[in-house]
């Protein structure tokens, strides 16, 4: 944690550190073309009418193997007939761990800024901290970050690595342009299933929607279905890892665990039942590796072959690569193992002037950027994956500022090996 006495980083100059305080609610895009109409959708049209219940496979038949899925039968965008509309075209947004370290509530009091009669007009300083973050989310029509601390006063259970988040974090993530926020993560119980239960009530005060976590074990698993321009999007999310296993008890909420099977069941079904576009987000592998695990890289194979177009990754708070695969039904899809941190204390006490290069990884952040496109026939493609990259900047004083990437760009692009925006 932060404790006043670390050595000043001079990665940005205190003008330009002032000016990203600034850009809180800037919605420019940097070095994208902008989307006509990718507004950020209001609250109460975010959600397509589908509801979100489980949905299962015809007579929800078992894996052949247990392990491994048979393709399916048949190619489920064979039956879409040509359309002679316009093709649609989308842009996705994909940010890594939001993390409440006690020191971004310190870095948050230092950045408020609230008018005469005492109002916040930054969501208490979080909205300078996440400032940056505007811009790079800017034009997305699905922005989506894992939120890895509980939204709640409630105060079970203290100690280090045991978060609780203040709502004004929340609220500067809604704000910055995100719409979907993952809740499948080690830290959901941090401050038990009654935690959990305030976290998923403000994340829909502010607009957002959570996935992975629900009322009850169902709709916790089941996906978040989404529509976008005519394009139907089914979202998962699944944790690996849980630090705290309170028991499930009626009327508690639930958060869902990832199995392989029953994800790649659910994906299947998702397709048959109209979904376009089928987006896993995994809280899994090892904290610090910059690689995923040998059994990660053939997890994500099997998914893919099962209809998962996106694999999104978190939990390592590093960077690690990004895959554009070829499925064996001739999809393109998206393996992105690991976005690292989008904002965290992490790695506070790294001097770029001094430090080893790889000491710095956890305050590397990138915004993935995918664009899907639907073709005349129907079928919807992936068709790019670039990056923004950004750089958790930290001062003597307590300051915590994400900023666009300078002097980390080489480093950001060597682990994610996609190309980067301007």
């Amino acid at each position: 944690m932060h404790d006043g006495r670390l050595p000043r980083v001079d990665s940005i100059s205190p003008a330009r550190r002032a000016r990203w305080r600034g850009l809180a609610c800037a919605s420019i895009l940097v070095g994208v073309t902008a989307i006509t109409g990718c507004a950020r959708e209001p609250a109460s049209s975010g959600v397509s009418a589908t509801p979100r219940a489980a949905v299962r496979a015809a007579g929800d038949r078992p894996d052949p193997d247990g392990a491994r899925p048979a393709l399916e039968e048949r190619d489920a965008d064979a039956a879409r007939p040509a359309t002679s509309a316009a093709p649609a075209r989308l842009v996705l947004a994909f940010g890594g761990d939001v993390i409440a370290h006690e020191a971004l509530r310190v870095a948050a009091a230092r950045a408020d800024q609230r008018d005469a009669s005492g109002r916040s007009q930054n969501d208490s300083g979080y909205g300078a901290l996440i400032a940056a973050v505007a811009p790079a989310v800017s034009g997305a029509d699905l922005a989506f970050a894992n939120l890895e601390s509980p939204v709640t006063q409630r105060g079970l259970r203290r100690g280090e690595m045991i978060f609780q988040a203040d709502e004004p974090l929340l609220a500067a993530v809604a704000r910055a342009g995100f719409h979907v926020v993952s809740v499948a993560n080690n830290h959901a119980l941090d401050q038990g299933r009654g935690g959990l239960a305030d976290t998923l009530d403000a994340v829909q005060r502010h607009g957002l929607v959570a996935v992975g976590g629900a009322d009850t074990m169902r709709a916790a698993c089941a996906p978040l279905m989404l529509e976008r321009r005519g394009i139907k999007i089914a979202v998962f999310a699944r944790t690996l890892l849980m630090n705290f296993h309170d028991p499930l008890e009626p009327g508690k909420p639930a958060v869902c665990m990832l199995a392989e099977g029953p994800l790649k069941r659910e994906a299947r079904a998702a397709r048959a039942q109209g979904a376009d576009v089928v987006i896993a987000s995994l809280h899994w592998g090892n904290e610090y590796e910059r690689a995923p695990r040998r059994e990660q890289v053939d997890a994500a194979a099997r998914l893919v072959d099962a209809g998962v177009d996106l694999v999104i990754g978190h939990h390592p708070h590093v960077l690690q690569r990004v895959e554009r695969v070829t499925t064996r039904d001739g999809r393109r899809a998206v393996i992105a193992y690991s976005l690292g941190n989008l904002l965290s204390n992490q790695g506070y006490a790294f001097d770029p002037a001094r430090g080893k290069e790889a000491d710095g990884d956890t305050r590397d952040a990138a915004i993935l950027r995918v664009v899907l496109s639907r073709r005349e026939d129907g079928a919807v493609r992936v068709d790019e994956a670039s990056a923004i990259p950004l750089w958790t900047d930290h001062t003597a004083d307590g300051d915590i500022l994400l900023v666009p990437a300078t002097s980390r760009r080489r480093r950001i692009a060597e682990r994610l090996q996609v190309p980067l925006v301007p």
